[in-house]
């Protein structure tokens, strides 16, 4: 009884989120959306599957060592929070790298910033694919006074424990365009 009682008031105290809530693709994608709209970068990145860190951090770096090294420096590495050479950009575990650039992005850009916190999500659904889940969801956010819906999906990867937020195709597009413009 004694065993119950402790038990009990700990799920209390310290919150039962972890102990009675499964992960699902859905709350993860939640808990990703909502820390993008507060811009909570380590969050953000502790929401990703570690595969899409890595290959977030390999599609990047290389650009900071290449023969536009010193350029890539120059142009890209305000883009990265809390980093002023690519040595220590180099020295950045995979999740600290994408929160790293993800508030960098914001510092660079705060239009950006604010347009996220304005923004709104709702997930509709999902639909489960072998090892992954596609989150299907309505992102509304207001662009220089029109109201901009967007339907869209965000894909997920099964951890051993949880869910893995994948990249987007438009982050991947992003990286490989800046890749190309460095060549």
């Amino acid at each position: 009884m004694l065993r119950v009682a402790i038990v009990l008031i700990t799920a209390v105290v310290f919150g039962a989120d972890g102990w009675a809530q499964e992960s699902t693709p859905e709350t993860v994608a939640r808990s990703y959306f909502d820390a993008m709209l507060r811009n909570d970068t380590t969050t953000l990145a502790r929401q990703m599957h570690p595969v899409a860190l890595t290959q977030f951090q390999s599609l990047l770096m290389p650009m900071f060592e290449g023969k536009s090294a010193d350029r890539v420096s120059s142009d890209l590495l305000p883009m990265f929070d809390g980093v002023s050479t690519a040595a220590d950009l180099r020295r950045l575990s995979p999740e600290a790298f994408y929160a790293s650039f993800m508030s960098g992005i914001a510092k660079v850009n705060p239009r950006f910033l604010q347009l996220m916190k304005e923004s709104r999500y709702e997930i509709l659904g999902y639909v489960p694919e072998k090892d992954n889940s596609h989150v299907v969801y309505r992102l509304e956010m207001t662009v220089e006074g029109q109201i901009v819906t967007r339907v869209a999906v965000l894909s997920l990867r099964k951890t051993e424990t949880t869910w893995g937020v994948l990249l987007t195709t438009e982050a991947e597009s992003m990286a490989t365009s800046l890749r190309r413009k460095y060549e």
